[in-house]
Parts: C-alpha cells; sequence; structure tokens
C-alpha cells in the first residue's frame, strides 16, 4: 500500500509499511541461509567427488602397470587407449 496507506493512516501506516518490509527482509534472510546451506552441501559433494575421481584415476594407471608388467597388454596398447581417453578427459 505504501503512500495510500501513510497518507490514510499517519505514522501508523508508516509502522505497518516498516513492518512489512521486515518481514520480506526476514524471509530473503531465511532464503539466502537455506540457499547458503545447500551450497555448503553441494560444495562437500563436489569435492569427495573430485577425491574419488583422483582415487580412480590412481588405481586406473595402477592396474594399466601391473598389467604391463604382467605382460598382460603392451605398452603401445596402454599408450593407444590413453589417446582414446584423454580427449574424452578434454572435455
Amino acid at each position: 500500500m505504501g503512500w495510500m496507506r501513510t497518507l490514510l493512516l499517519g505514522d501508523f501506516g508508516n509502522r505497518l509499511d516498516i513492518s512489512d518490509l521486515e518481514g520480506e527482509f526476514a524471509s530473503m534472510q531465511a532464503r539466502m541461509a537455506s540457499n547458503l546451506k545447500l551450497d555448503g552441501k553441494q560444495d562437500r559433494r563436489i569435492e569427495r567427488l573430485e577425491q574419488d575421481n583422483a582415487d580412480l584415476k590412481l588405481c586406473v594407471a595402477s592396474l594399466a602397470r601391473l598389467l604391463v608388467t604382467k605382460n598382460v597388454l603392451a605398452p603401445a596398447e596402454v599408450r593407444a587407449l590413453i589417446e582414446i581417453v584423454d580427449p574424452l578427459d578434454k572435455r
């Protein structure tokens, strides 16, 4: 209502407007706090996924070395596989 409240109710109208704004402000603060909580959860999940990804890369590299050492795969086969996978990793 804004100016109409002030015109009709004077200071009481002003106080109602202030009260409305305080309510909107509190609501905005609650939404922001909720978003920050969600962002924090997502950040922690991303960190865990990045760590899992690094662990998996280490595991695959170790497995490839083991397969080459045991003569299951030739080094050229591993390089060929890396050339196929590497462009996908750069996306």
